[in-house]
């Protein structure tokens, strides 16, 4: 981490405006927090996509086994009638199944998204507190304005 103490020196800067300055340890450790969260909520997202890319794998796995057993089925068909009537079967299964997987794959990005945006979330309300709070103390510390 970067000394700032080398490049900034808080004390001459006090003096010099007669006022306390923020905790500069207290700002650059919030800020150390919150990269820290970003790296979490990063690791939480490419997690969820990994998943995702996973399950898409083993449905497109799946769909290809159904489609050869679909045209095993079709195959035994006696007749166009038959057929048609098959083909529309296998056709509404396979639809009704593609939206499921949708619908699960949705869902487990989804999770990760909202994992991933909680943890922001939380880091970044922790920031503002911090910095509020050491707001509010250096404006306790200041002097009271010069009445003329």
């Amino acid at each position: 981490m970067t000394d700032f103490a080398k490049y900034f020196d808080v004390a001459a800067y006090n003096k010099l405006l007669g006022t306390k300055v923020m905790n500069i340890d207290a700002v650059i450790d919030a800020n150390r927090k919150s990269l820290e969260a970003l790296k979490k909520a990063n690791t939480v997202m490419a997690d969820g996509v990994n998943a995702v890319a996973t399950r898409q794998i083993e449905l497109a796995q799946s769909a290809l086994e159904d489609g050869i057993e679909a045209v095993r089925d079709l195959a035994t068909a006696k007749g166009v009638e038959e057929f048609m009537s098959k083909q529309t079967s296998l056709f509404q299964h396979a639809l009704e199944k593609s939206v499921d997987n949708a619908r699960e794959l949705s869902t487990l990005l989804t999770k990760a998204q909202t994992e991933a945006a909680e943890i922001v979330g939380k880091q970044f309300a922790a920031t503002m507190s911090t910095l509020s709070d050491e707001a509010v103390k250096v404006a306790k510390a200041a002097p009271a304005p010069v009445k003329k």
